[in-house]
């Protein structure tokens, strides 16, 4: 079984057990698997116990920690002072980032200036095609046209990038992508359409989450 590692208040793996011991285990650790329901220390888990145990000498053996309830305290802070505020992303990088580093990529998480101005470059482009009209779209013979042909590959090839940045921008307010599903049941999809406008202008949480670590702020 793998787990996660807290280092510097950021979640670093998986690894194996032993793999683990090269990252500064000890049993004071904070480790995490999908098993878990939050963060505990190595020591309260047997099978990490059991691993420090058998490389320390008894003489030398700590006693097993209290169990955390949470993930490190600055989690409730709206600004902690112990992480830095990384810049915000640029449309260049945020289009290079959807189109190239994370073309299909619905894992991680997306701040607001990613996908912010992601969604402005798809708003422009479809802005641009638009100036195809509906009686290009059809020859005389009924076939689709060049121009017909060229917006569709567009729309197409954007798609899975932009539900990729969405899917990123729930899991960086703690929310799960899954629940883009909703938008296919009728009626329910209006309203969660303003849950989801929400989601995309909240701030990133400050810390790190089930989906990964936080692209807006860095544990010092």
């Amino acid at each position: 079984m793998k787990y996660y590692i807290a280092i510097k208040g950021q979640p670093v793996g998986p690894f194996e057990p032993e793999e683990l011991l090269e990252h500064g285990l000890d049993m004071n650790s904070l480790v995490w698997n999908n098993t878990m329901p939050q963060w505990k220390s190595a020591g309260l888990i047997p099978e990490l116990a059991t691993l420090l145990t058998s490389q320390v000498p008894p003489s030398q053996q700590q006693q097993p920690p209290q169990q955390y309830q949470s993930w490190p305290q600055y989690q409730y802070e709206s600004q902690p002072t112990n992480v830095q505020v990384m810049p915000m992303m640029d449309i260049i990088t945020a289009i290079k980032t959807c189109l190239v580093d994370k073309y299909c990529c619905f894992t991680g998480r997306a701040r607001r200036s990613e996908y912010w101005w992601f969604f402005l470059f798809v708003f422009v482009v479809n802005l641009l095609l638009s100036g195809i009209s509906d009686s290009n779209y059809l020859n005389f013979n009924h076939d689709l046209t060049p121009g017909a042909i060229f917006t569709l590959l567009v729309h197409l090839a954007l798609f899975l990038p932009s539900l990729g940045v969405t899917v990123r921008r729930f899991h960086d307010v703690g929310q799960s992508g899954l629940l883009l599903l909703l938008f296919l049941i009728p009626i329910v999809n209006f309203v969660f359409l303003i849950v989801a406008f929400v989601f995309c202008v909240t701030d990133s949480q400050t810390y790190a989450n089930r989906f990964g670590p936080s692209p807006k702020y860095v544990a010092q």
